[in-house]
């Protein structure tokens, strides 16, 4: 990894987001086989980015946008959620990403001690994603989740790491 650096997004990197977002394979992993209505995604976006609890990142490799990292605070525990642009996928960034969710998460956790995990959803088949997540240290929970995604119930792990 060379020149790699995350921010927070502002409403000027929406092109970013959206493209990382309407990207064939990241649209499939999140159940969608089209991508968003531009307009009313960028809606969405201006009151995430509003929200004090629901924070998006992009990360960068020198000025190339490659990835996304969507970290969502609750009362005791972190969500996470992360994309790579498909042509940077299996080079490590999701890893990156992830790790640096537990970095954000630690952070907040300084300042609130209520914070005592992160937790990961997961499709089961999604293996690239599982990969991910357990050399970040997570653990599959026994909690489970059945999903519609394209019309069929499929299964969700939830992955969990303690800070």
């Amino acid at each position: 990894m060379r020149d790699l650096f995350l921010r927070e997004v502002e409403e000027s990197d929406y092109e970013n987001y959206y493209l990382i977002r309407s990207e064939k394979e990241n649209l499939f992993w999140t159940g969608y086989d089209k991508p968003p209505h531009k307009e009313r995604f960028f809606n969405w976006f201006k009151d995430r980015i509003a929200d004090q609890q629901k924070h998006l990142y992009l990360l960068f490799d020198t000025k190339v946008c490659i990835g996304s990292l969507n970290v969502d605070f609750y009362n005791d525990y972190v969500a996470i959620g992360y994309s790579t642009v498909t042509k940077y996928k299996g080079k490590g960034y999701a890893t990156y990403l992830v790790g640096e969710s537990i970095r954000i998460a630690n952070e907040a956790r300084k300042r609130n001690p209520e914070l005592k995990k992160i937790i990961a959803w997961i499709n089961d088949q999604n293996e690239a994603s599982i990969r991910v997540i357990e050399k970040n240290g997570f653990q599959k929970s026994e909690t489970t989740e059945m999903r519609k995604r394209f019309g069929n119930e499929e299964l969700y792990y939830q992955f969990e790491i303690y800070l």
